[in-house]
């Protein structure tokens, strides 16, 4: 399959598994309609797939969604768990063929937007525009167990409903499960770390502010009186479970160790939007203005791998990073995919 691809509608998730590539976004072509908030709530969702049994790989079906595509998990049994913003049809399993094989709505978390497998509960694990945790059955898509964890606005702190990026309850965003014993990492639209037990008891939830993290000075200022946190977009561990790592809309990178205390920070200056492990103690960084980049764990160094600026609106993030056989999908909203390979000439 093309390693890099130019599609007409936004993407927001990709993974490559059972001899097949899905792709997921929605039906709006971000380079030519501007956004307003009835299109980013009405938009339809769109999943591509591509088989890779042909000599040249090509989309084999596209498929129409009740909602933006924000989550495509590889599954046992050559199916896909492929999660939805919107509460109607939230969840969907879907085969290698794009065939449906079970949607259900989502009551409880109103919507996915980030999801992965943990194959030692034999579960998805979701976070959600509610702000609970979800954990579902990949057969029936019943919904097992759910934790609240984030809690409401203050009453005395006005909620401008002009703003998208203002709700009444924080959305839950980024997410990580340990996959020794199964702790799971989220993190939530105004910045604050949770490490939930995988049993997502109540009161055994370590919760760490990140604003409390961050220097004060001119830019976090101002995002802080327009009303914007920390927002905690990038989540992942290093492949021994030891450090997890956290990127930032402030453009803070921190490493954490398992006690949740700081053991190093990377000022980017880059409001962050993903991260993807890369492999040999590198880190995939993505932007909201559109940028790729190449972190070196160990010197701090960054190297720059791709750049595509937006066209019409005001950001082109990189809001997904999935599997890709050896290499990893990097998504720009606007459309672009590109596949990334796990040793990128060994960036710094």
């Amino acid at each position: 399959m093309r390693e890099h691809l130019e599609l007409d509608h936004a993407v927001y998730a990709a993974a490559s598994k059972h001899g097949c590539t899905l792709i997921g976004g929605a039906e709006w072509d971000r380079r030519r309609e501007p956004f307003t908030t009835q299109l980013a709530h009405d938009a339809p969702g769109v999943l591509q797939v591509f088989r890779h049994d042909k000599s040249t790989p090509s989309e084999t079906r596209r498929i129409r969604l009740g909602s933006m595509v924000y989550a495509i998990v590889p599954l046992p049994g050559k199916r896909f768990f492929v999660g939805c913003k919107n509460e109607r049809d939230a969840f969907n399993l879907i085969d290698r063929d794009g065939n449906h094989i079970r949607r259900a709505d989502d009551s409880v978390g109103q919507g996915i937007y980030n999801a992965t497998y943990d194959a030692r509960r034999r579960e998805v694990i979701a976070t959600t525009r509610a702000g609970k945790l979800l954990a579902i059955d990949p057969d029936s898509l019943r919904i097992k167990r759910s934790i609240q964890l984030t809690q409401p606005h203050r009453s005395d702190a006005p909620l401008d409903t002009t703003l998208t990026h203002q709700t009444a309850i924080p959305r839950l965003w980024s997410l990580q499960v340990e996959p020794k014993d199964g702790t799971v990492y989220a993190g939530d639209y105004d910045g604050h770390l949770y490490a939930v037990p995988n049993h997502f008891q109540e009161g055994s939830v370590r919760t760490v502010d990140l604003a409390d993290l961050h220097p004060d000075n001119e830019r976090t200022t101002a995002l802080r009186e327009k009303g914007f946190g920390p927002s905690l977009w990038g989540l992942e561990l290093q492949r021994d479970g030891r450090r997890i790592v956290l990127g930032t809309r402030w453009g803070l990178l921190l490493m954490l160790d398992r006690n949740l205390e700081v053991r190093r920070k990377i000022q980017l200056d880059e409001s962050i939007s993903d991260l993807h492990r890369l492999g040999a103690g590198h880190m995939l960084v993505g932007t909201r203005s559109g940028k790729l980049l190449a972190l070196n764990m160990h010197t701090g160094r960054v190297r720059a791998l791709a750049h595509h600026p937006p066209v019409l609106q005001r950001e082109n993030a990189v809001w997904g990073m999935g599997p890709a056989g050896q290499g990893v999908w990097a998504c720009f909203a606007d459309g672009t995919v590109k596949k990334i390979s796990r040793a990128p000439n060994r960036p710094g």
